[in-house]
């Protein structure tokens, strides 16, 4: 979340030191090697208007909006079913250091988990019933 009159730097490269905390890691997956490199290399500050064309933001607000806009995407993922948000974030997390394969094994036992969930059954009742999903944790 960034609010319009964000903007976002690494400005390491300016103060003689280089850029740490997984930055560089973060910016080689989000971004092109060469857009991540002119970022991370020249410490120029870029907008958040331009942050969020480059895809590193998920929502850019309005200054005011920022808090509202957070909190209800804050609530939308605490409504949902804990374990599977938990696999899907794993899954996706780690899908760029596994192969096809292995990411469709971890996919399956993350699904057979999910099957055995009370969660599940909850969620077929509700889509049965015509009413929202109360999920549990378990």
């Amino acid at each position: 979340m960034a609010s319009t009159d964000a903007s976002f730097a690494e400005l390491f490269v300016k103060r003689g030191l280089v850029v740490d905390f997984g930055g560089t890691w973060a910016l080689s997956r989000l971004l092109p090697l060469n857009k991540a490199k002119e970022l991370a290399l020249l410490g120029e500050t870029i907008s958040a208007q331009e942050a969020d064309r480059l895809g590193l933001l998920n929502r850019l607000c309005e200054p005011a909006e920022v808090d509202p806009v957070t909190k209800d995407l804050a609530h939308r993922l605490a409504a949902l079913p804990p374990h599977s948000v938990s696999m899907i974030k794993e899954n996706l997390n780690r899908a760029t250091e596994r192969s096809l394969e292995e990411n469709l094994d971890a996919e399956s036992t993350s699904q057979t988990v999910a099957f055995g969930t009370d969660d599940m059954r909850e969620a077929i009742t509700a889509f049965v019933e015509k009413r929202e999903p109360r999920f549990s944790g378990r």
